[in-house]
């Protein structure tokens, strides 16, 4: 069983990630300035990736080059938040100990072939990547409210 702590912070992470997901939506429900309901038949099914792609485009048309620079700085924090959050769900996990949560991830890829991971993380670590993805929130948040757009429900 993993230590609580980390438990929790694995958690966290997950939790929060769905928050960013939602910030994204909020920032497309934005700039498409269309009903919410509409809104939120385009994004519901869109991968992570594609809602970072459709809300540069939408940015960059709507907002022009500025706000396109701006929107770049925000979308590195949250690709970065995005490769952590990843290398987090995607993992097999076990204990070390009483503070130390281990994780292994196999991958076979054509080029280089099977490549084993294996990471220590203690609870303080987690919690940094857990931050780092509410960071990201934040970011994607006020640079949404710097365009005018409020939350809508």
């Amino acid at each position: 069983a993993l230590p609580p702590e980390c438990l929790a912070e694995i958690g966290r992470v997950v939790a929060s990630f769905a928050l960013l997901e939602h910030e994204l939506d909020i920032l497309i429900h934005g700039l498409l300035k269309t009903d919410r309901h509409i809104s939120r038949i385009l994004t519901s099914e869109l991968p992570f990736r594609t809602l970072l792609d459709v809300s540069a485009s939408l940015v960059r048309h709507i907002h022009g080059e500025e706000a396109t620079r701006t929107f770049s700085q925000v979308l590195h924090s949250v690709s970065a938040a995005e490769e952590e959050r990843n290398r987090i769900v995607h993992s097999l996990w076990g204990a070390m100990g009483p503070d130390i949560a281990i994780r292994t991830k196999d991958s076979a890829k054509r080029a280089k072939g099977l490549n084993s991971q294996r990471q220590e993380y203690s609870p303080a670590e987690l919690s940094r990547v857990a931050s780092n993805v509410s960071r990201a929130i934040f970011r994607v948040e006020r640079f949404r409210q710097s365009l005018g757009y409020d939350w809508v429900s």
